[in-house]
């Protein structure tokens, strides 16, 4: 490793020009000057006090790794003012959150860029003090997620093929890095995601998998953040080898999170690990979310689970009955409650442990569950089926009555701006409302393309947040539209 600072932070923005967009690699980076090293600590020299906060808050989980690999593991940062003298802050604190080794005994992620293969050991939470002896991490798998108890069916045959394929061929699939998991609440993406973890585990008893759920990554990142534990939190999470998120579509909107997260899937990516993971739509639809990240997840793979069709949801009621010890039931009970109960995975789970509560309290229905019985239970805990999707037709219609137009009007292009704010708010019901991708939708209004779609659907949420005016228009859209299904 040199100690030529030039050398030193040539190497460093080379990796950071890689994992930053442009823009913010021009904006953030280019103005900084390297002053000069002295042991382990480096200075670097920045314009102002804004500069050295932006850097702080949002890249240091991307400078740290890169110093550690072209200087020394124990690299400490300091910043300094403008020209002002050598080793003096001008009101700016030296750096706190240095990378101490002695304050990550046992965490194993000294070097993380020089080590292909880390192990996650000891590293007992990204936020509470480490400990000084190697413990197992909770890595959130749950054993009855499985492969062998996931209900395969024509809905969601590929998915379990491909996730399948991934942990065959582990570390191999370039394409399939990262590996995304997509379809509507409670159709198994998570039970998926979970099987493949378990899967890596019997398979390479040697990799490191952790399941994390998106909203407590953010959680666990904020309050890392308040409590000046940046460096810890990344630490952690780069010790695995196999992370798999679920809802990552919750990342929207969640700027310090998103920018937390692509440095992390970019080291995990140079050290040949494996991403995996589960959104409530293709991640490439979802707006609010950075371009260079969403340009990440668009090198990888995407599969749909569907909602199950009925012979899906009879096999899942069957596996179901199996691991829970349903008592016996009357023939035509299964039948009856996978006809009438089709939103979801866990509404069928809801209905048959619903139905084993009222076998207890009914001693009639304490040996053999009867039909009667599965009856009264659906039509008391079910909802009464509920509306259909509104279709395209019907949203375009709602939207061009609401602005005053007609519907070929509207989907002209024509560049009136109320008929292009019309056109957009459209594509933002068809988006929200409808299970229809962004190409489909777009090909439905106006002949638009995928990328017309979602930056219309950017603009109308954020307008919504910015006036008040056209969000109560939104609220009387959906109520329209509601209405007309």
């Amino acid at each position: 490793m040199s100690n030529d600072i030039k050398t030193v932070w040539d190497k460093c923005l080379g990796g950071i020009r890689r994992q930053v967009a442009p823009a913010a690699f021009a904006k953030w980076f280019v103005p900084i000057k390297p002053e000069k090293i002295e042991g382990r600590n480096i200075y670097l020299s920045v314009p102002s006090e804004l500069y050295k906060n932006e850097i702080e808050q949002n890249y240091s989980s991307v400078i740290f790794p890169l110093l550690r690999q072209y200087f020394r593991p124990d690299a400490q940062l300091y910043y300094v003012l403008g020209n002002g003298p050598l080793g003096e802050t001008h009101g700016i604190p030296p750096r706190t959150e240095k990378f101490e080794p002695q304050q990550y005994a046992g965490m194993q992620t000294v070097n993380v860029l020089d080590a292909p293969r880390q192990t996650a050991t000891g590293a007992d939470d990204p936020l509470g003090a480490p400990t000084s002896h190697v413990q197992q991490v909770d890595s959130g798998l749950q054993a009855q997620y499985n492969f062998d108890s996931f209900v395969e069916g024509d809905c969601n045959r590929l998915a379990k093929q491909n996730a399948k394929l991934i942990v065959e061929h582990l570390g191999t699939l370039k394409a399939y890095n990262p590996f995304i998991i997509y379809g509507s609440t409670g159709v198994g993406k998570t039970h998926l995601a979970q099987a493949i973890g378990i899967a890596i585990r019997e398979m390479y008893p040697n990799r490191s998998v952790l399941f994390l759920n998106t909203l407590d990554f953010i959680s666990r990142y904020s309050r890392a953040y308040q409590n000046n534990t940046i460096m810890q939190f990344v630490a952690y999470y780069q010790s695995f080898d196999v992370l798999i998120v679920d809802d990552v579509h919750e990342f929207t909107a969640r700027k310090g999170s998103q920018d937390v997260f692509f440095s992390l899937y970019n080291q995990l990516v140079m050290r040949g690990g494996q991403l995996v993971m589960t959104s409530n739509r293709l991640p490439a639809e979802l707006s609010g979310m950075r371009e260079d990240l969403l340009s990440r997840f668009r090198w990888g793979i995407a599969v749909k689970i569907e909602a199950p069709d009925y012979k899906t949801r009879l096999s899942i009621l069957q596996q179901m009955c199996l691991s829970c010890g349903v008592p016996p039931m009357e023939d035509g009970v299964l039948e009856y409650i996978a006809e009438r109960v089709t939103q979801d995975v866990r509404e069928l789970q809801f209905v048959l442990n619903s139905l084993m509560a009222y076998s207890v309290m009914d001693a009639a229905s304490a040996t053999t569950l009867s039909l009667a019985l599965a009856k009264k239970v659906v039509s008391e805990r079910v909802a009464a089926p509920a509306k259909k999707d509104p279709s395209i037709k019907t949203i375009l219609k709602v939207v061009a009555d609401y602005y005053g137009m007609s519907v070929p009007e509207m989907v002209s292009n024509c560049r009136k701006r109320e008929i292009v704010r019309a056109r957009q708010v459209a594509m933002y019901f068809a988006r929200d409302l409808t299970n229809l991708s962004a190409a489909s939708i777009g090909a439905s209004i106006g002949s638009k393309n995928h990328a017309t779609v979602v930056h219309s659907c950017k603009v109308v949420e954020d307008t919504k947040v910015m006036d008040n005016g056209f969000a109560k228009e939104m609220e009387e859209i959906l109520d329209l539209i509601n209405r007309s299904v």
